[in-house]
Parts: structure tokens; sequence; C-alpha cells
């Protein structure tokens, strides 16, 4: 067999190789290797969590004294007790760790008392009330104060939750929207509310985050942003 026969015959697998090899960014790289590393970065940019926050500092806060706050129980109708439980430990250890003088009416002993008072639908009301409208009743406030024997309230609520599945061209996410609010209840006055919202999103072939991965997320960057109280 002469040289040019040889040659002829090498040709083919020369140019196979070649079809198997990429320029990207001046190096070369196996194209079984791009499809790879194409593929990680479409996942790590599905994959993500974001955070946005919006606090809100009455300006009597810093000159107003609390010498006694109720935390209200968390309560969601899609969320286990254990969740709620946990969320209302991690609120109460945080306010009591920040400001160690303030007497704190933990959530189960605020829920009995309005209970035995018999204020169960009335604080009910009052909180539809300032959640959608941001409406404050003060009469309302006036039989809660009476009942808590309290300064102040802090209750915690979730305003949005949107969860959707992965799809084509859209991965899949949960977004929520977790707010607190310190109300004054002797001014009927909103001192402080935080809202803090998560966007924990997937891939596109996965099913949306749980709220039981998002919540505790919101509630951390919460407590970050928890006054100090006079």
């Amino acid at each position: 067999m002469d040289r040019l026969s040889i040659a002829t015959s090498d040709r083919p697998m020369r140019m196979i190789a070649a079809s198997k090899l990429f320029y990207i960014g001046g190096t070369m790289l196996l194209a079984s290797k791009w499809v790879f590393l194409l593929g990680l970065s479409i996942i790590s940019l599905s994959a993500c969590t974001t955070t946005k926050v919006r606090t809100y500092r009455d300006p009597s806060l810093g000159a107003t004294p609390i010498n006694s706050i109720a935390i209200l129980p968390f309560q969601h109708r899609r969320f286990g007790p254990h969740l709620a439980v946990s969320l209302n430990r991690g609120i109460v250890e945080a306010v009591a760790n920040q400001n160690q003088r303030v007497r704190i009416v933990d959530p189960a002993e605020a829920q009995a008392r309005l209970g035995a008072a018999n204020l169960g639908e009335v604080y009910a009301q009052f909180w539809r009330d300032y959640s959608t409208a941001g409406r404050l009743n003060k009469g309302a406030l006036t039989q809660i104060q009476d009942a808590l024997n309290v300064d102040a309230l802090l209750h915690g609520y979730v305003t949005s939750l949107v969860q959707l599945d992965g799809a084509p061209y859209r991965p899949a996410f949960t977004n929520l929207t977790l707010t607190y609010a310190l109300i004054d209840l002797r001014s009927a006055i909103v001192l402080w509310d935080t809202t803090a919202t998560i966007r924990m999103e997937r891939t596109t072939v996965d099913k949306a985050p749980e709220v039981e991965e998002v919540i505790p997320k919101a509630q951390e960057t919460i407590i970050t942003n928890l006054p100090t109280l006079q």
C-alpha cells in the first residue's frame, strides 16, 4: 500500500475526530464535555434563591417605652402544626435574646388569654382588617390590650404564596411573602413591620419547592431586622 492510499484512509478518521471537537473561548473541548458543561450551566441557572426585604419603622419607635409584648401565634391553613410551632419558637427566642428586659407573653399564653376573654373572633377580624386594608380598629385594640395586659403585640402572617411546578422554558418555583408587624396597643400605631419575599427556584423538570423549605428563610430575614425595644 503506497503513501497516498494510507493518507486517504486516515482522512475519515481525522474528520470524525475533528467533528467531536469545539472551540470555546479559544479552548478546544470534546463535544461530550461541552454538552455536560452546558447541562450544568442550565441547572445552576434554574436552581437559585432570591430575597427581597422591605422594612418600616415609625419615627416614634425609638422614643416609645415598651415593657411588655405579646407574640401572637403564627397560623396558616396551608401549614402543619409542627411548622407553626417551629416558627413561633424561633420568633420568641429572637425577640427575647434581643430584648432581655422586656416581658414576653408567648403565643400559647396569648391565645389562651384571648380565648378566656372571648376575643378570638374579635382578634381574627381585627387582623383581617389590618392585613387586607391596613386599618387598625382602635376599639378592638382596647379590648385586646385589656385581655393580654401588654404594651404591644407582634404578629406574623403570610401575605402571598405562589407555587408552580417546572414546565418547558420555566423553572419550578415557590414565591412566598412573610410579614411581621409590631403594634402599640396603647396608641394604636404600627411601630414597625418588615416584609420578606423569598423566591426559590428549581429546574424545569422539578416540583415546586415545599413551603417548609422557603418560609424558614423568610423568617430568618425578618429576625435580622427585628427592632431593639426601648
